[in-house]
């Protein structure tokens, strides 16, 4: 299907490939990921208020710690790296967000896996990050993800 600008002669301007410079991540940086953030975790819990401060949200490094730990977490740690990927990553366009969003996009097409998050959760979590680097990926075809429900319907509760 063509666009409304082809169709009127008028050639559409090529779309801008994202640019996003992630940091390095060391392998000390994704062994030391855990205790690095309960320290911080720790730290900010002592200060501010009497009940303290929460964490700030994962920066991009941090985030692409969490998503590497996803795709093979310690036995135990399963539940702490899927609430920092679903809660601690800010939603919007951000560094750590792009981290995110292409994670869940690959999870969702299944050219990666995690034991984790599901190819449904991906799509349920690429649906609270509020625009920006989610918005391609959730604009697959509905049909794809009506499949994908009736597949893997253990975990579609409350989805749909």
């Amino acid at each position: 299907m063509a666009d409304i600008e082809d169709s009127a002669g008028v050639r559409a301007a090529a779309k801008p490939k994202i640019a996003v410079k992630l940091p390095k991540m060391s392998e000390e940086d994704f062994t030391g990921f855990k205790a690095a953030y309960m320290a911080h975790v720790a730290e900010r819990a002592g200060q501010g208020l009497p009940m303290g401060l929460p964490p700030l949200p994962l920066d991009p490094k941090q985030a692409q710690c969490v998503v590497r730990h996803c795709l093979a977490p310690a036995a135990g740690d399963e539940e702490f790296y899927f609430n920092l990927l679903a809660h601690r990553i800010p939603p919007g366009v951000d560094d750590a967000t792009y981290v995110k969003a292409n994670f869940l996009n690959d999870v969702s097409k299944g050219t990666v896996s995690s034991p984790i998050v599901s190819r449904l959760q991906a799509i349920e979590l690429l649906g609270t990050m509020q625009g920006g680097y989610n918005v391609q990926p959730l604009s697959m075809p509905w049909t794809w993800i009506q499949s994908l429900r009736k597949r893997h319907a253990k975990d579609s509760q409350g989805l749909f």
